[in-house]
This record gives structure tokens, C-alpha cells and sequence, in this order.
């Protein structure tokens, strides 16, 4: 498995230099139309995290499972949230979800977003650290981001599912046969979209 535009490299990059940093995994089987998911949490430190644990856990994983991040990362006492986003739009519609993120969300998580291709969606990740009050401004954003009698941007279950869950989660595998790949990077936003 190549990890060379997979979000581990973005992840991976954030987290470096913060020693003591406590994020989270999940083992998770996808069921359509639940309420709630069926997750095993993975607790590790940022120092811990690197290709081969990836690669151990991704090849540890049981038929029908995948491993998703977690959005939430704890500094000492302190907790917070890196921003992601599940699409419901794909590739050809990029643009067009660029756009109207620009217009919705503050520069500061916008201009950090990195888009990867994730199947038949895109999924993106942010660089900035969110606090908790701030995360959930942020899913609220996104919620707006659906305008009535224009093609639909987000998943809004995704964020319902997530809301509920107190974290997002976005998947980094391909194992259950539900999904058509691994997550890919194709994208940095350009914060100079105005359209």
C-alpha cells in the first residue's frame, strides 16, 4: 500500500513536533442507515503514530472492518479537533464545493483544507486546531453548505452521525469492499477562490 498522498502524510506532518499528544483511532464496520456505529476506540500517542503501525493495523484489520482518524487530539487537559469534512459530491464537482466553502468558513480553516479523493466522494482535512466550541461552529458551517436547489456539498448523516459522536471521523482504508479505494490526495484548496 503506497502512502504517498494518503492523509497519514498530512496527519502525520501535524502532529511531528507535539510530543505528549494524545489522538485517536477507530476499528469500525460500516452498517447503512444506523443510528448509531459499532467502534472499537485505538488511543495512542502522536509519537507513536508512523507508517508501520498503519500498515500493522490496517493488515490486522477483520473482513467487513476499516480503521478511521479521529478529529479529537488532547494536549494535557486540553482538548480539540482538527477539521474534516465528508463530501457527497466527487472529483468533477470540486470546484464548485471549493467555492462555496470559501464563502462559508473562516480563512483560517479554509486556506489549510488538503481535498483527497476518497471513492465515489471527496473527503478533506484541515491544519488548524479547533477548539471544542469552535468544532461544532465549524459542523454547523457545513451544514450550510447544502444551498436548497443546488447540488448537495456535504454528507449531512455524516455530520448528524458525527454531532452525536462529540468527533468526526473519516475512514483510511479500503477493507470492507464497501468503498472503491484507499483515500487519495488530489487537491490543496486555494484560498484565493472568490467565485
Amino acid at each position: 500500500m503506497n502512502l504517498d498522498s494518503h492523509p497519514f502524510n498530512q496527519i502525520f506532518n501535524f502532529f511531528k513536533n507535539t510530543e505528549g499528544t494524545d489522538i485517536q483511532f477507530s476499528i469500525y464496520e460500516y452498517e447503512p442507515q444506523t443510528v448509531f456505529d459499532k467502534r472499537s476506540f485505538i488511543d495512542i500517542q502522536s509519537d507513536e503514530l508512523n507508517e508501520e503501525w498503519l500498515l500493522q493495523q490496517i493488515s490486522n484489520l477483520n473482513p467487513g472492518e476499516e480503521i478511521a482518524f479521529h478529529s479529537v487530539f488532547r494536549k494535557g487537559k486540553k482538548k480539540y479537533h482538527l477539521p474534516m469534512i465528508d463530501f457527497t459530491c466527487d472529483v468533477k464537482d470540486i470546484e464548485y464545493a471549493k467555492s462555496t466553502l470559501y464563502k462559508i468558513l473562516p480563512n483560517n480553516i479554509f486556506s489549510g483544507l488538503v481535498f483527497y479523493e476518497s471513492g465515489r466522494s471527496l473527503h478533506a482535512y484541515g491544519s488548524t486546531g479547533l477548539k471544542n466550541k469552535e468544532w461544532i461552529d465549524f459542523m454547523g458551517r457545513l451544514l450550510l453548505a447544502n444551498i436548497p436547489n443546488k447540488p448537495e456539498i456535504v454528507d449531512t448523516r455524516w455530520i448528524g452521525h458525527r454531532l452525536m459522536g462529540r468527533f468526526s471521523s473519516l475512514r483510511w482504508s479500503s477493507n470492507s469492499g464497501m468503498y472503491l479505494q484507499i483515500p487519495s490526495r488530489i487537491a490543496m484548496i486555494n484560498s484565493n477562490v472568490h467565485s
